[in-house]
Parts: structure tokens; C-alpha cells; sequence
């Protein structure tokens, strides 16, 4: 039995907290590992497709035969390689209860454990609707160690090829075939739920799979280390969440077929929520629609947040051209929506194609925060629109255009040469600390650490140059979760 034993600042206490951070990307909370001998609270089950032995999922000699229709809370089921179908999770209850892959280095038992027929490729889930979360405290863990952005290696210029390390997305939604909207939702059922190293891959058809994840009136959804690729439109509903995490994901091209009666596409689709979002260490790559990050629409209502987007990476392939370039820009505050408290902070912004709207779009009022952002190459600058309060310094807008947002600090500079290692390959680091994007506003925690988890000490954008790693801070408070 192991248990992982965090020593947290009260500021950023729980993973559900605004100020949210993910595996190895600790922002203030030293992480330990101890070992407990005997089995204190948690047991675990193992599962395969087709099950062996007497079928008790005591050992990998008595697997069960797929996910049992009641699975018992606090307990977790580990999954073997192979084709599962479809779950539905509705029982009574609230303790947690994790569907966890099963690896080489975490499989429940030795006996009878087989890793290169158990736990060196993925649990895959293939006919819709895969997952139906109608309770609370499911938790569906893929079981990788990737610490960068998504899941399951590497990442080419084909959304379409397959991973390589597929093992670490260790459970994969494969929606190709079917097509259907909604691949994993909670039914609007008003339950937590938590998803980490899962691959979804999609049809791309931006007519029939409208939603990938539907988080409608969580109290707390958290997706982290996701890999999401080749979909249809929207890769989460979260109308009426609150305490949202969004961290650590990499998603690869939507409406890639635009079909005959097309959905507006944005990242993260809100109707009216309960704000405390976390949206942060995200790679949004080719996506199109109505905006690229998150939008509102629907029936305006006053958003109150706290909606934060720090360290993501919006940039689109050299060479490709969305179907619907975002209409409305990163964000979207529309429909007569006003959305106050949003903050947006050290994002970089590369390569976005003609017609593609970069800023916010705010109709009608609100307040937002954009500080420490990097535009570069971009066909149109991210201008801010007029409604609401915008304070907004510290921004750079490098070799996009030849206007310049209103603002303290700012630095506008139509020929700038490109300050990234090699962002046309996806490498997005300084190539240098030069004076067109070395200027940042010193902001406390979180937007003091970057996406790799180094401290900021000068640049603006997503990545420190030339950073080494951000220091752990002392113990303050102390929780700890059975794993």
C-alpha cells in the first residue's frame, strides 16, 4: 500500500484548488512517497477482457472478465491490455474509486502478471458511449509518467499517427469508428470525476461528434495529462462546473471533416458555470471555430470566476489552415455573457493563420487581466475587445502586424526575429533572453513558475530561458490521498 503524502501552502492546498499543479510540476507542495506495510484501506482488482481462473480478480490468474457492474469505493481495479466495451458508473456512495491501467511498474500482483501481454500497450474503450459517469468519485487513470504536456510521447505533425509510447496514454477512448458525440460524459449528473493519461482519439467529423467529455454541473472535474486528437469540435463541456482543473493536455486538430451541418468549436464550451477554473500547462495545437481556449455562449449570465489560463501554448502547423480559423479569438466572452475575474498570463501565441482572432472577445463587460503573453508570427495581432476592463501589460506582440494593444510595457515590434529555439518543430524555449520579451511583471504563485516548472525570472511567454528547476518550498500544511 503506498501513500502520497503532500505538504502543501494553504494557498494551494488541493489539486481542485484555483492554483492547481500536476505531476513532477510541483508549484509549492514537496512530494513524498512512503511505504506502509499491510493493506490499510484500499484493495485492488484485477481485470482483463476476458477474465482467467476462478474470475475473483484476486491475482492475474483469477482476473475479472471486464469492469464489474458495481465496483467497490475505495477500491481500485487494475486494467490488463486488450478491448473493453462500454462502462456506465452509477451507484451509491462518494468515496473515490479509481480505474487505474495496469503497468510494469504498478500492476496490483506479481502473480501471474505477463507485462508483455498486460501492460505494454492500453485499455481501449471503443464503443460509445465509453464512459457514463453518473456518480460521484470515479477516477479513470491511464497510469503513465510522461511530465510534459499530454501523454504517450512525442508528438509529429500527423494528428492521426499513433503514439510512441502508447503505453503511457495507458487507456485510450477510440471514438474513430463510432463517431458519436459525448464519448465520456457525466449526464449532467452533477458529480466529480477525475481523468488522467487517457488518449481520445476522435472521428474529426465536427458534425456527429460535436462533444468529446461532458463536465455539465461537476463540482470538481479534473483532466490532466490527456492526449486529444484528430476530434470533432468541443474537448469539454462545463456548463454549470465549478472547480475545474484543466492541466498538463495536449490537443491535436479539430473538425478535421466538417460534415454537413457543422458545430461552433472551442476548446473547453461553458453556458453559465460557477467559476474557479484552473486552465494551465495546455498545448492547444490547430484548433478552430469559435475560439481556441474556452468560450461562453448561450444566455448571457454574469460569470464571476476566478478563470485562470497561465503557460499554455496556442500555435498552429506550419502550413495548415483550420476549416473555421477562431472566429472570436482565444477567449470568448459572448452571447451577452459578462465574465469577470479572468486572467491570462504567460501564454505564447505562434503561427495562427489568416483569419484567426488572437485576443478576447468580451461584448459586453467583465473584467479581465492579460500580463507576460508572447505573440509571434501571428496573421493577426491579439487585440483585446472593448467591453469590459482590461489591464493588460507586459505583453509582447513580435513580428504580427504592425498595430499595437494599449498598454504599460507592452512591446510591439513587427520585425522581430523569432525568439524560440525551433517553434516550427514544436520547441517553443528561448533561443536567447533578448529585450523584446525579457521584460516580465514579477506575479506571485502560480504564474511565478513556467510550463516546465522552472522559475520565471525574466521572460514573458510560456518558458523561462535558460531556467533550472524551481526550488520546492518548505512544508506549511499536510494532506495525504491512499494511491
Amino acid at each position: 500500500m503506498f501513500f502520497h503524502i503532500a505538504f502543501c501552502s494553504a494557498k494551494n492546498l488541493l489539486i481542485r484548488s484555483t492554483h492547481s499543479f500536476s505531476k513532477n510540476k510541483i508549484l509549492c507542495c514537496a512530494a513524498l512517497i512512503v511505504l506502509l506495510s499491510g493493506n490499510l484501506h484500499a484493495a485492488c482488482h484485477t481485470v482483463t477482457p476476458s477474465g482467467s481462473g476462478s474470475g475473483t480478480g484476486a491475482d492475474w490468474n483469477n482476473a475479472l472478465a471486464n469492469l464489474p457492474a458495481t465496483l467497490t469505493r475505495g477500491d481500485i481495479y487494475y486494467l490488463a491490455d486488450g478491448s473493453y466495451g462500454s462502462y456506465t458508473f452509477s451507484q451509491s456512495g462518494t468515496a473515490a474509486v479509481e480505474i487505474r491501467k495496469a503497468q510494469t511498474y504498478d500492476n496490483c500482483t506479481s502473480t501471474g502478471w505477463n507485462a508483455s501481454t498486460m501492460g505494454s500497450a492500453q485499455a481501449v474503450f471503443a464503443t460509445n458511449r465509453q464512459f457514463s459517469i453518473l456518480s460521484a468519485g470515479l477516477i479513470i487513470n491511464g497510469n503513465g509518467q510522461q511530465t510534459t504536456q499530454g501523454c504517450g510521447g512525442a508528438v509529429g505533425n500527423d494528428p492521426t499517427a499513433k503514439l510512441t509510447t502508447p503505453a503511457d496514454c495507458g487507456i485510450k477512448v477510440d471514438n474513430s469508428a463510432s463517431g458519436n458525440t459525448d464519448g465520456i460524459s457525466d449526464g449532467a449528473n452533477a458529480v466529480p470525476f477525475t481523468l488522467k493519461y487517457v488518449e481520445y482519439y476522435g472521428s474529426g467529423n465536427a458534425t456527429t461528434e460535436n462533444y468529446l467529455i461532458r463536465a455539465d454541473n461537476s463540482p470538481g472535474a479534473t483532466l490532466q495529462h490527456m492526449y486529444l486528437h484528430r476530434f470533432g469540435s468541443v474537448c469539454v463541456v462545463v456548463g454549470g462546473a465549478s472547480n475545474f482543473v484543466f492541466t498538463d493536455n495536449y490537443m491535436f486538430r479539430n473538425q478535421v471533416t466538417v460534415g454537413s451541418d457543422p458545430a461552433h468549436g472551442q476548446c473547453l464550451e461553458s453556458g453559465g458555470d460557477s467559476g474557479h477554473f484552473t486552465v494551465a500547462r495546455n498545448v492547444f495545437r490547430d484548433l478552430g471555430g469559435t475560439a481556441i481556449m474556452m468560450a461562453w455562449v448561450g444566455s448571457g449570465q454574469v460569470e464571476n470566476g476566478p478563470y485562470l489560463y497561465y503557460d499554455n501554448l496556442i500555435w498552429n502547423t506550419p502550413g495548415f489552415t483550420p476549416a473555421f480559423p477562431s472566429a472570436n479569438g482565444l477567449l470568448a466572452c459572448i452571447n451577452g455573457f459578462t465574465c469577470n475575474g479572468v486572467t491570462m498570463s504567460a501564454n505564447t501565441i505562434v503561427g495562427m493563420p489568416s483569419g484567426a482572432q488572437t485576443g478576447i472577445d468580451s461584448e459586453t463587460g467583465g473584467n479581465f487581466t492579460v500580463q507576460n503573453n508572447i505573440w509571434y508570427s501571428d496573421a493577426v495581432i491579439g487585440d483585446l475587445a472593448t467591453g469590459g476592463t482590461f489591464t493588460e501589460d507586459h505583453n509582447s506582440y513580435l513580428a504580427s502586424g504592425t498595430s499595437c494593444p494599449s498598454g504599460t510595457a507592452n512591446v510591439c515590434n513587427s520585425g522581430s526575429a523569432n525568439p524560440f529555439t525551433s517553434w516550427t518543430t514544436g520547441n517553443f524555449t528561448p533561443a536567447s533572453d533578448g529585450s523584446n520579451w525579457n521584460n516580465r511583471a514579477s506575479l506571485g504563485a502560480p504564474y511565478n513558475v513556467d510550463a516546465e516548472g522552472n522559475t520565471f525570472t525574466t521572460d514573458r511567454g510560456a518558458f523561462q530561458f535558460g531556467a533550472a528547476s524551481s526550488q520546492l518550498q518548505p512544508p506549511i500544511n499536510l494532506s495525504f490521498t491512499a494511491q
